[in-house]
């Protein structure tokens, strides 16, 4: 198996997540979750995590610039990646970003993935930009995609006068 290695301090990921600060607080000889056998004080491996992704969120925690180029998927990757390891500040600057970069091609990728990551910011961003839509009878990319529970409260909004 191939792997790609990206090095960190544990102090700077202890400052950023709350998972990993909980991990590399354990006792000495207690290796980390899925850590590799050869270094297993100093390694962890993610599993289930683009290198791409692993990638921007540590340059993220080094306060580097990590949106350059990022396509919408991927934005959603680093929202799931920063609520998975409870990375708040990430996870903030994610739905920000989602947010400013919220259109009629990604509305409904970025209200299903604000539930699926309780980015109540978000979603309620999403709601409003999608409720516009539906007012304006402005057609909006995978909108049957959208989740039941979010095109039931549209629809119950859109006819609500109060």
């Amino acid at each position: 198996m191939n792997f790609n290695f990206l090095k960190i301090h544990k102090s700077v990921i202890q400052s950023r997540s709350t998972i990993f600060k909980n991990v590399c607080k354990s006792e000495p000889g207690i290796p980390l979750p899925t850590a590799s056998p050869e270094n297993s004080d100093d390694a962890a491996i993610l599993y289930n995590c683009k290198y791409e992704i692993v990638e921007r969120a540590v340059m993220f925690c080094y306060d580097l610039p990590f949106i350059d180029n990022l396509s919408d998927e991927d934005a959603i990757r680093l929202l799931k990646f920063s609520e998975e390891f409870e990375m708040n500040d990430l996870k903030k600057n994610m739905e920000e970003y989602c947010i400013k970069t919220l259109s009629i091609s990604n509305g409904c990728l970025f209200a299903n993935s604000s539930i699926k990551t309780n980015a109540e910011n978000l979603y309620q961003k999403c709601f409003d930009f999608l409720l516009k839509c539906m007012k304006d009878g402005t057609s909006v990319k995978d909108i049957e995609k959208l989740d039941d529970g979010m095109q039931k409260e549209l629809f119950v909004k859109a006819f609500n006068t109060s």
